[in-house]
């Protein structure tokens, strides 16, 4: 049996990393971002990654009406992109050291909580707009 090169984070690890990012400067006057980040989030620690689509943030998360429809309002694709640019800001400029990053892939709706120092390689946009990425492999 191969183990795995990505080590497990520990549920007090995950909403140690919430809290940061919560109470960082990037997220301090946005109210809605940290209600979405943080109902995403929960829902992962809780394991209920299942049925995480983008009704049920519109609904449980943003309080939208159940009559909800994404291609009439896209409101939650909007804000899950100003989500994604705010967790790569804040682990780019605010707290690149952060031990557990929250991660959003593209085309999903729940986080992933990816150690610092794993094995994988970490690609991020960088503040630099001549370089648009800055990839970190890891040391072997």
């Amino acid at each position: 049996m191969e183990k795995s090169l990505v080590s497990e984070v520990r549920e007090t690890e995950k909403r140690e990393a919430l809290q940061r990012v919560l109470a960082s400067s990037g997220f301090h006057r946005s109210d809605q971002l940290k209600s979405l980040l943080s109902y995403i989030c929960e829902r992962e620690i809780a394991g209920r990654r299942e049925g995480l689509d983008e009704y049920t943030v519109a609904v449980e998360a943003l309080g939208r009406p159940h009559d909800y429809s994404s291609l009439e309002d896209g409101t939650v694709r909007n804000r899950i992109h100003n989500l994604r640019r705010r967790l790569e800001h804040y682990y780019d400029v605010e707290n690149p050291d952060d031990p557990v990053h929250i991660e959003l892939p593209k085309g999903t709706y729940c986080p992933v909580f990816q150690p610092r120092n794993s094995r994988s390689t970490r690609c991020r946009r960088r503040s630099n707009p001549s370089r648009k990425f800055h990839c970190q492999f890891p040391n072997t």
